[in-house]
């Protein structure tokens, strides 16, 4: 029998489906599938929760209806692991536990990456859906929603210089670059600089530094303008000659793997892409494109979370105990 997938995008179901070869069928979720609400007086639901209550929302009945056929398969969450995803994923199982009156649950899988080899080990390692994540994504939302109202009270918009949404994920993110830019300023170190020189040599054209300049500086570094001044004194009137040229091996080693802040760094400063751009850049890399015909995941996922294996964990906390309190207080369970 096959598996059932959900996923948020066109492009991972068609890339799961083609790197999976049909073992998974896929259901497609572009909105939020559900309207929460709480109600602390409610009778208990099925869901396992006081209050909760998640509705299909109209745009995704369709969705609902399809989820709702499928419930006697096994049912994979595949959105992407950042609060979204989780949020999501929570009405998900929660409304299918309701549905089936607490007898189908539904498995949340990370995936790293949509090549083979990444996704069947995604498989591999699947864990239940984070519930008190997102329900505390849920109540930070209502708390977006009063802050976005005494906003727009206050100064008649919900936006800032160039459209900048003044939620509270943007507010605080500005206040921590802030502190930190104020940081930098206190505590990044002097300017120096340093002496260059373009020289013409029989193997053509090339740079060089001043290494050293006697009781001057000792590693070619300048703290101030009047020392560069010195050492610019020690070569006036003197023509330089280049007398040999020495060649040393080095090794270039491969590249380490981007981590995001890098990354958006980089894509603004060397190709002039906003952060908008370079996150729907990664998101197409990860979700698949097709390469000898093929949809095939490119890249790992930046915001992957992939569970550790239970007997791996296990075995962690023991070497800890045994470590801090000795093995005598390892105690195997009856």
């Amino acid at each position: 029998m096959t598996s059932l997938v959900i996923v948020e995008s066109e492009a991972k179901a068609q890339t799961l489906s083609e790197q999976s070869g049909g073992v998974h069928e896929t259901l497609l979720l572009p909105s939020a599938p559900m309207k929460v609400s709480h109600n602390p007086n409610a009778a208990r639901l099925y869901t396992g929760e006081t209050g909760f209550q998640f509705v299909p929302t109209e745009k995704e009945r369709e969705f609902a209806k399809g989820l709702l056929t499928n419930l006697h398969k096994d049912i994979y969450v595949a959105l992407e692991s950042d609060q979204r995803g989780e949020y999501w994923s929570w009405m998900l199982s929660k409304f299918a536990f309701a549905a089936s009156k607490g007898q189908k649950g539904i498995r949340r899988i990370h995936v790293s990456g949509f090549a083979g080899e990444e996704l069947a080990e995604s498989f591999r390692l699947v864990e239940p859906v984070q519930e008190n994540a997102a329900a505390s994504f849920y109540i930070r939302s209502l708390f977006n929603s009063c802050l976005l109202r005494h906003l727009n009270r206050l100064f008649g918009t919900v936006n800032g210089p160039g459209s900048l949404p003044l939620n509270f994920a943007t507010l605080t993110a500005l206040f921590l670059l802030e502190e930190r830019e104020a940081e930098v300023g206190a505590f990044s170190g002097p300017a120096k600089w340093q002496m260059a020189a373009k020289v013409s040599t029989p193997a053509g054209a090339g740079t060089v530094r001043l290494q050293e300049a006697y009781e001057i500086t000792d590693d070619g570094f300048f703290k101030d303008p009047v020392e560069v001044k010195k050492a610019l004194a020690l070569f006036e009137g003197r023509p330089l000659t280049v007398k040999g040229v020495a060649e040393s091996d080095f090794t270039i080693e491969p590249p380490m793997p981007y981590r995001l802040a890098e990354l958006l760094h980089d894509g603004y400063t060397i190709l002039a892409m906003g952060p908008a751009k370079v996150l729907h850049a990664l998101q197409k890399l990860h979700s698949g494109l097709a390469v000898d015909g093929r949809h095939t995941g490119l890249i790992s996922a930046p915001f992957a979370v992939i569970p550790l294996q239970h007997q791996a964990t296990l075995s962690r906390i023991r070497k800890a105990v045994s470590t801090i309190y000795g093995s005598g207080e390892l105690i195997e369970r009856q």
